[in-house]
């Protein structure tokens, strides 16, 4: 194997590896901000912790974070390692805080928390 062969190979290998790491990110980015949510929302409903009113909020909330963090990607632009690493830290937080916290506060507070998801989503999106 010549020198040439041997860098193609290190370059195919880094490319899998690269696609990989994206698409694990993308997988969690919208697996725990987007899905992690759904399923819960029913049996918010049933124990009356949420109303149809607040749960539209939320969403339209998350589709707003999603648009806020769309636009403010380019921050990233410089380091995309660093946003995805932000951007996963974020979906995470803001997901959890949802679970813990928003059922147990106003529902403002939920919303608020839906739209961070929504931004950090779209951070992970772009920068993956």
């Amino acid at each position: 194997m010549d020198a040439t062969t041997s860098r193609l190979a290190h370059l195919d290998n880094t490319n899998w590896l690269i696609v990989t790491i994206g698409i694990i990110a993308l997988a969690v980015a919208m697996g725990i901000g987007r899905f992690a949510f759904t399923p819960l929302m029913p049996l918010m409903l049933r124990d009356a912790t949420i109303t149809l009113v607040s749960s539209a909020e939320w969403a339209a909330a998350n589709y707003f974070g999603y648009l806020i963090g769309a636009l403010s990607a380019a921050w990233f632009s410089k380091n995309p390692r660093c946003g995805l690493k932000v951007a996963l830290i974020g979906v995470t937080l803001a997901t959890l805080a949802v679970a813990a916290i928003g059922q147990a506060s106003p529902p403002h507070i939920g919303a608020l928390l839906r739209c961070a998801a929504g931004l950090f989503s779209a951070w992970t999106l772009i920068s993956s």
